[in-house]
């Protein structure tokens, strides 16, 4: 029985499969039926036409509706009229490229729908002068003035950035439409500037002037003293060798003046200097000047009986310290051995000052010294000090009382055939002690000072106008900063 019905349902499996087999025949799906799409419907944002500005951006894939809801061909396809106004990407995304009207065209199976684009400039917001030019600004005449990187427009990437330039008085000055302004004539004029109709404006006055930084000077009978760095012109001449004035004395038995602005004392006295433009006479400057005796005091047995030789101490060491007091000197290089030496310079500082202090032995009233530089006629200002940052006296040599600051050592710059400096300054104490204090390398060291405020060298040992060193650069005048500071004779004295 077992093996009967084992067989019985062998038998039985194929009979089922054939069954299986025919129904899986006769098993048929339903088919998928497309819709079409009846139309495009955009947004109220894009129906009613699009503005957008130049450079902007916009995606506008999701901003229309397909009808009906059941419409099977979703895919949309986008094109511009004018390609030149505008693009949009495969993805719906807008760039607006330049000012124009372009028409943005969208496509779902067969619908279309289009909207009008306005593409706009991107306008200026404001335009302003820079901030120093708003207080006002001055000019001489004949100067010029570009105005071209002075001008701030917001936002920066407007579309018209053209500047349109103007003055309100050509006759005073005008202004190309590159934006440089030149100076005409004595007057005050408006300068405005118009960009994408926003305006801003600043006063220009166009003078000719003369001025000088000092107020008077005081010199010794046969000193010198230059000027020429002490004057201050309007217009200011691109090159300060030519300042384009000339310079007369009111009184020549007192005190000369020649063309390069250098007063000679001629004798005890007062005198006017004028410094006066030299196409205009009535543009000038007076300057008062005093010529005064000195009385230089001994310093040495030879000078008078019964004095000691002064001395010196420096800072730091200085060589031949007796050297300026011994009375040798010449117009060569004949007494090198004897001259005060101080080295180095390159690195002094107000924490690292170079000084020198005179024991004269016994207090006297000190206003003026007398430098004999080395070298006599005045072929190595590389050696000589041209200032003193201050000048200080003591009665004891310990404490020490400040006389004067900022000292410049008249006419150290100048080509002097003798190349000897007389300097007064303020001062009506007696003091046993003098000190001299260098400490800023620009004022005490450079060869004609030239990056110290209104100095610059401008002639050479002949007397004519420097070809080498150009006034302010003080590239030129580097290599002057390194040596050492020598004195040949150094005399302290009283005006009378």
């Amino acid at each position: 029985m077992k093996k009967i019905r084992l067989l019985a349902v062998y038998a039985a499996i194929p009979l089922f499969g054939l069954m299986f087999s025919g129904c899986i025949e006769d098993l048929k799906l339903p088919e998928i039926q497309s819709v079409r799409a009846s139309g495009v419907e955009l947004d109220p944002t894009l129906a009613s036409g699009m503005d957008m500005f130049e450079g902007e951006i916009l995606d506008i894939s999701g901003k229309f509706t397909v009808t009906p809801a059941g419409a099977t061909n979703l895919t949309a396809s986008y094109s511009s009229s004018d390609a030149s106004v505008a693009v949009v990407s495969a993805v719906g995304v807008i760039s607006a490229l330049v000012e124009g009207v372009a028409t943005i065209s969208i496509m779902v199976d067969t619908k279309l729908e289009s909207f009008t684009l306005t593409v706009r400039a991107i306008p200026v917001d404001y335009v302003e002068f820079d901030a120093d030019l708003k207080d006002g600004q001055l000019l001489g005449r004949g100067q010029t003035l570009n105005l071209a990187n002075k001008v701030t427009i917001t936002p920066s990437n407007a579309t018209d950035k053209t500047m349109h330039f103007a003055s309100s008085d050509e006759n005073v000055a005008t202004v190309s439409t590159a934006g440089v302004v030149t100076a005409i004539t004595e007057g005050v004029t408006t300068i405005s500037v118009t960009v994408g109709g926003k305006t801003d404006s600043f006063v220009l006055t166009v003078t000719r002037s003369v001025t000088l930084s000092i107020s008077s000077v005081t010199i010794p009978v046969t000193a010198t003293n230059r000027i020429w760095d002490k004057i201050d012109v309007l217009p200011a001449p691109l090159d300060l060798k030519n300042k384009n004035v000339n310079f007369t004395s009111s009184n020549t038995t007192v005190a000369t003046v020649d063309e390069h602005g250098v007063i000679w004392g001629k004798a005890a006295g007062t005198a006017t200097i004028t410094v006066a433009d030299k196409t205009d006479p009535n543009v000038k400057a007076t300057l008062p000047v005093t010529v005064v005796t000195v009385n230089y005091y001994p310093r040495r047995p030879q000078e008078a009986t019964g004095t000691t030789l002064w001395t010196m101490t420096s800072t730091p060491v200085g060589t031949t310290l007796t050297g300026p007091f011994d009375g040798v000197w010449g117009t060569t290089n004949a007494d090198v051995a004897a001259n005060f030496l101080s080295i180095p310079r390159s690195n002094v500082s107000a924490t690292n000052p170079m000084e020198f202090v005179v024991d004269m032995k016994v207090s006297q009233v000190v206003n003026v010294f007398k430098i004999i530089h080395r070298s006599g006629p005045n072929t190595n200002r590389l050696v000589r000090f041209f200032g003193f940052d201050r000048i200080e006296g003591s009665s004891n040599g310990t404490t020490f009382t400040l006389i004067d600051t900022m000292v410049e050592v008249a006419d150290a710059q100048s080509p002097l055939i003798t190349a000897i400096s007389e300097t007064v300054f303020e001062n009506s104490t007696a003091y046993r002690y003098i000190k001299f204090r260098a400490e800023t390398p620009a004022f005490c060291f450079i060869h004609g000072m030239a990056n110290y405020p209104g100095i610059s060298q401008l002639l050479d040992d002949n007397r004519n106008p420097s070809t080498v060193y150009n006034s302010g650069n003080i590239q030129n005048h580097t290599d002057n900063q390194g040596g050492s500071n020598q004195i040949q004779e150094l005399y302290l004295g009283r005006i009378q």
